[in-house]
């Protein structure tokens, strides 16, 4: 079930990658705090994506892409 819920998913999100230029703008970047969220932040910049949907929106206090925590998404796109 787990396996067939993903691929739905995975077939209506854009899946993005790390690589090392995210590594390095990340490193780069002394605003960002939490290294993990530099790296979805980085990767979502670098692919194109509008809307990072996180639990952590707080977080990405000057994205350049608009941030949403799940609850805000569901709200705002029916």
């Amino acid at each position: 079930m787990a396996n067939k819920k993903i691929t739905l998913l995975a077939t209506i999100i854009a899946i993005t990658k790390t690589d090392e230029i995210t590594v390095k703008q990340t490193i780069r970047n002394k605003n960002i705090n939490d290294f993990e969220d530099g790296f979805e932040y980085y990767s979502a910049l670098d692919s194109g994506c509008k809307i990072i949907i996180t639990e952590y929106a707080g977080n990405f206090y000057s994205s350049e892409i608009e941030v949403i925590d799940c609850n805000g998404f569901l709200n705002k796109y029916p």
